[in-house]
């Protein structure tokens, strides 16, 4: 259940793998590439929120995602005082 989508296992264990990948120490701009009914918004805010705090990445950003699913993660970014997304490419996104 955890070895894809936006679990908390699979984001960090993946954030943690690019870092090795890559050789470096924190990724500038992590992308969401689509929705995932199977995790809660908040606790993937908070997961974010985590990753930046810990140096790990700088700014979130997501893709193809709907209006509102975008809106959820403002929210629960304004409510929990976290990190908020700085950045959102949609499917035609020019």
């Amino acid at each position: 259940i955890n070895s894809g989508g936006l679990s908390r296992n699979n984001i960090i264990r993946s954030v943690k793998e690019c870092l090795k990948r890559l050789n470096t120490s924190y990724i500038d701009l992590l992308m969401l590439n689509g929705w995932d009914e199977t995790v809660n918004v908040f606790e993937l805010v908070r997961d974010l929120d985590e990753l930046i705090k810990l140096g790990f990445i700088r700014y979130y950003g997501v893709c193809d995602f709907k209006g509102w699913q975008l809106q959820k993660i403002i929210d629960c970014a304004r409510i929990l005082n976290c990190h908020k997304c700085v950045c959102y490419s949609g499917e035609y996104n020019l």
